[in-house]
């Protein structure tokens, strides 16, 4: 049996679950837990995992594990069990996270792709460091808390964009939602901010002639080329989608050089899946932006005629 993890959104996993031979179990968030039994011992381990939808995963008949995104929820409600103290909530949630995580490592064992607690912990700053000593080009980067330090850099290197440090998120409004992403740092920008604000990080502009979003699966990479440069509104940033003029996206062959120190990265950061993001400059140089662990791959695939969904299922269902 083939167990997956992954919201109900991901179209991806039904496209490859389209291509599975074998039987499976989904679960995401709103197919939770409702209880659980984890045997630990020197003999053997085991754990069973009931479902909201009446099914029982018995661990030691799981096959293979694909942990796309999303997490286990179980079902007890604090409120119904009187528990009012902030801090013991907050300290039974840690014991939650903590059994999480451990359900997630204990599925590693088996044929597996993806991994919960390697995205969970994955740092930006840290993966930048890291491919930086592999020898990959990366971005010029400062973090600061001053304006006249931001003010300093932006003389000396000229045009620079902001980011967040961490992944991108979205705030709700009463009316709109407002995605914080990638922006130029205008004068404007700088005029409205005090000598002193929260940790701010913030980049040269790197100029491209194209984008690279690659897919990686088990030591094979799957790039792909995409001429967003060519849009204004994708220009700073492809993921500003145009959906009614989307951008040329190709297949394309990275330079052996690229794909040794990509292939080195992704092992010291212990990932064997995942979504990475580089930019090529008009000097032909490859600069290294980031690695999600569960990025989109649906559009790499379908653009570039990869069958990724088909090569997923059928590692999941092969012979170890």
């Amino acid at each position: 049996m083939v167990l997956i993890l992954s919201n109900l959104a991901d179209k991806s996993t039904i496209e490859v679950i389209d291509w599975l031979n074998m039987g499976f179990v989904r679960i995401s968030k709103e197919n939770y837990l409702i209880s659980l039994d984890i045997h630990m011992g020197n003999d053997s381990s085991n754990s069973t995992l009931n479902l909201s939808n009446s099914k029982k995963i018995d661990t030691n008949k799981i096959y293979s594990y694909w942990y796309r995104r999303d997490c286990f929820v179980l079902d007890i409600d604090l409120d119904k069990i009187n528990i009012d103290d902030k801090r013991l909530r907050d300290n039974l949630d840690k014991e939650w996270e903590k059994l999480n995580t451990y359900i997630q490592f204990h599925l590693k064992s088996k044929r597996s792709l993806g991994c919960f607690y390697k995205e969970l912990l994955q740092n930006k700053l840290e993966v930048l460091s890291i491919a930086q000593a592999f020898e990959l080009k990366i971005p010029l980067t400062l973090i600061t808390t001053r304006r006249s330090s931001l003010i300093s850099f932006v003389q000396k290197y000229g045009d620079c964009i902001t980011k967040t440090i961490g992944n991108m998120f979205k705030i709700e409004h009463s009316n709109y939602a407002q995605t914080i992403s990638t922006q130029l740092v205008t004068e404007n920008l700088l005029s409205t901010l005090g000598e002193r604000f929260f940790p701010t990080l913030v980049q040269k502009k790197v100029e491209k002639v194209f984008e690279l979003r690659i897919f990686y699966m088990k030591s094979q990479f799957y790039p792909m080329a995409i001429f967003s440069q060519n849009d204004e509104k994708t220009k700073l940033d492809y993921r500003n989608y145009n959906r009614e003029k989307p951008n040329r996206n190709i297949p394309y062959v990275l330079p052996k050089a690229i794909e040794e120190k990509l292939q080195k990265l992704m092992d010291k950061l212990d990932l064997d899946s995942g979504s990475i993001d580089m930019i090529v400059t008009p000097e032909e140089e490859y600069v290294f932006l980031e690695v999600n662990p569960t990025g989109q791959f649906g559009w790499v695939s379908e653009n570039c005629n990869y069958y990724l969904e088909e090569k997923i299922a059928n590692y999941l269902q092969s012979e170890a």
